[in-house]
């Protein structure tokens, strides 16, 4: 199995196509793997723009192995200690579960867990 969880994938089709995100939950019967990931990477800058564009776009997908790409960095970010179970059940489970993982980021922006995450990504 390519991939498992921890493991960071870029996106490459759809809405988050060229997004970076992290492996929730991979099953080896299943074709869909459970991604969480970051829309909009966070800037820093001066104080007076520091709101705007220190604001983190986060999303929780269901999405097909074939969509991904899977790349050499793992990490724990944090999100294995979410419950994702019923987070696709209905919209508002799913937005509590975004809401988690744009804390856990947050957190894990500010500790510098996992720089590569949060870093745009260079196709050169």
């Amino acid at each position: 199995m390519i991939f498992k969880k921890n493991m960071f994938v870029v996106m490459t089709r759809g809405r988050f196509a060229g997004c970076k995100a992290t492996v929730i939950k991979a099953d080896e019967n299943s074709d869909r793997v459970v991604v969480a990931g970051i829309a909009k990477v966070p800037k820093f800058s001066d104080k007076e723009e520091k709101v705007l564009k220190k604001r983190m776009n986060v999303f929780v997908k269901k999405i097909n192995k074939i969509h991904l790409l899977a790349t050499r960095y793992k990490g724990d970010t944090g999100i294995s200690n979410i419950n994702f179970d019923g987070a696709f059940e209905s919209p508002a489970s799913k937005k509590t579960a975004v809401m988690q993982v744009t804390k856990v980021f947050e957190t894990a922006l500010i500790n510098k867990k996992v720089p590569w995450l949060f870093q745009k990504l260079d196709l050169n």
